[in-house]
């Protein structure tokens, strides 16, 4: 395989080493995965060794992300004149620009401070 000055693959390694990352993310095992990506099992072990592999695996992990995405928002465009929901709760979790507004509570006494201010928003500010 070629590397650059830094011992990273190349470009068009780079994309193979990242198919290789997305295959084993999806569950194959070595062997098949080098084959799909036109190397041996060996290389893609020597790969899997290397520091920049958990580079690879992110890089692999957006682009499993990112079809997700797409496939939620084709779900939403299907289902907009059925029933959107779970289509539009995959895209809140996926952009925060269609999640629903934070929603503030307040009890107060009359003519008095609040006595209770409670705030909160989606599910994914809960985990902080």
């Amino acid at each position: 395989m070629s590397q650059d000055e830094k011992g990273m693959p190349t470009r068009v390694d780079w994309d193979k080493c990242v198919s290789a990352a997305y295959l084993r993310y999806m569950g194959k095992n070595q062997t098949d995965a080098a084959v799909a990506v036109g190397v041996v099992r060996e290389t893609l072990s020597r790969w899997e060794r290397s520091p920049w592999w958990t580079e690879a695996q992110r890089e692999a992990e957006e682009r499993w992300l990112q079809g997700l995405a797409a496939k939620a928002r084709e779900g939403l465009e299907e289902a907009v004149s059925d029933d959107g929901n779970l289509a539009l709760k995959v895209l809140e979790r996926i952009d925060r620009r269609l999640a629903p507004p934070s929603q503030r509570s307040e009890v107060t006494f009359p003519d008095g401070p609040p006595v209770v201010r409670v705030e909160w928003g989606d599910a994914s500010d809960a985990d902080g």
